[in-house]
């Protein structure tokens, strides 16, 4: 599993543990939203914080 890290359009290095933390995360909550095939590729998520 790959992850990539993104703030403000600077991409973040992140190491074999933090990108695991973040996939295994977001793949348990991905695969329990009703309506995502099992076999899902890939997953975008962009948060914009509120001033």
């Amino acid at each position: 599993m790959q992850v990539e890290l993104v703030i403000d359009g600077k991409k973040l290095p992140i190491n074999g543990f933090v990108q695991r933390m973040i996939g295994n995360s977001m793949e348990g909550m991905i695969e329990a939203l009703h309506g995502v095939d099992e076999d899902w590729d890939g997953v975008e998520i962009k948060i914009v914080r509120d001033e």
